[in-house]
Parts: C-alpha cells; sequence; structure tokens
C-alpha cells in the first residue's frame, strides 16, 4: 500500500522543529560553507568548478528558509555531537528534498495534454507559480531580508 504523500504545510512544521534544535546552528554554518564554497589548490579552473553539482546544493532560498525557520526560537549555541550534527545535516537535505518535490507535484497537479488542450492554463493557480518563484535565482534584495525577518 502507497503512503499518502504529506503536505507542504506537514513538511514546513517539521523543518521548524529541525531548525530550533539545540547547536542547529552550526549545522546552518555547515550547509553555508559546504554549499557556497569552491575549493580549489593553486589556482580556480574549470575541473574545480565541475566538482560542484548544481542539484545536491542547497540553494540560497532554501538556506534562508532554514534561517528563517531556526529564528523561530532563542538560538541554542551548543555544539552537537558529531552523530547529533549528521542527522541535523541529513534531515535538513532530506526535508528540502520532500518540500521541493511535494511543491513541484503540487504545481503539476491537473496538468495532461487533455487538459492543457481542453483550455487547462497551467498559471491560473498559484501553485503552479510558487515552485518557479521559490527556486528562482533571488526571492528578495538583502535589505529586505532585515525587514522581513521580524
Amino acid at each position: 500500500m502507497q503512503k499518502e504523500p504529506r503536505t507542504e504545510r506537514e513538511i514546513f512544521e517539521d523543518l521548524v522543529k529541525l531548525c530550533t534544535r539545540p547547536g542547529y546552528v552550526h549545522a546552518i554554518a555547515y550547509l553555508c560553507f559546504r554549499d557556497n564554497v569552491i575549493r580549489y589548490t593553486k589556482d580556480v579552473s574549470g575541473k574545480d568548478f565541475a566538482k560542484v553539482r548544481p542539484f545536491e546544493r542547497l540553494i540560497r532560498n532554501e538556506i534562508n528558509a532554514l534561517i528563517g525557520c531556526m529564528v523561530k526560537a532563542d538560538l541554542d549555541w551548543s555544539l552537537p555531537e558529531p552523530a547529533t550534527m549528521n542527522e541535523l545535516i541529513e534531515s535538513s537535505d532530506s526535508l528540502l528534498a520532500e518540500y521541493h518535490d511535494r511543491m513541484r507535484a503540487d504545481a503539476y497537479a491537473g496538468m495532461s495534454a487533455e487538459a492543457v488542450q481542453s483550455g487547462f492554463d497551467p498559471t491560473s493557480t498559484g501553485e503552479a507559480l510558487r515552485e518557479a518563484v521559490f527556486y528562482a535565482a533571488e526571492s528578495a534584495y538583502v535589505f529586505q531580508f532585515r525587514d522581513m525577518a521580524c
């Protein structure tokens, strides 16, 4: 029996629970380093960039979402044990992938060749646009994050 996929709300609630765990700030620091630093030895080359796989990296909007969830509670700066740190990182990646899959499924729900031929407009719903907007290059200007954080 196939399990019903979780809703975005359910996944996001789990993300908030994860991000407000003690020491999560260290997981954020690791994720920022892992997904935003390109390592090289002497001179930067195309091979250095080729090692970076874009689909395995979190985009800025995903990291910002994690930070937004994290600041919903007082920050706990305690350093997690290595196994806990690994769990925080893996759970972050897993929940964000599940969230993206759910958002993508909602965006394409009801879309078929027959529906389009019958006049169905996929851009007529918010669900169809949300995935494209969230995964676009930039969601806000840097100064807006400060104002929206409140």
